[in-house]
């Protein structure tokens, strides 16, 4: 996915959990214009990952995914932080494509 998503044009961070995530995010410089997570991870679940990110990224969009989750399973968590979802599994056009309509980029 990552090798899939910078092919593409997007500077992306890569991190193993959702504390990592939290890390890197805190210590980027720039701008984080996406936040693409699973919802089910530990020792932090992708909402709490996204709830704590937005308090000092809140330009950040939230992309979540999930193979085990459904959309109407998250509908708190996707109207809390106006997020989208991605349903596992997917293919790389499909990837895309949602990201670049999150992100509100033309196709």
């Amino acid at each position: 996915m990552k090798l899939f998503l910078e092919y593409s044009g997007y500077d992306v961070m890569d991190a193993d959990n959702g504390v990592d995530a939290l890390f890197l995010s805190t210590n980027h410089k720039g701008p984080i214009h996406l936040l693409l997570t699973d919802v089910e991870m530990s020792p932090m679940s992708g909402p709490e990952l996204a709830e704590q990110m937005l308090l000092y990224r809140p330009e950040t969009q939230v992309l979540f995914m999930s193979g085990n989750k459904q959309p109407d399973d998250l509908r708190n968590d996707i109207c809390l932080f106006n997020a989208q979802f991605l349903g596992k599994p997917f293919n790389p056009k499909m990837l895309e494509h949602t990201v670049r309509q999150v992100l509100g980029v033309p196709p």
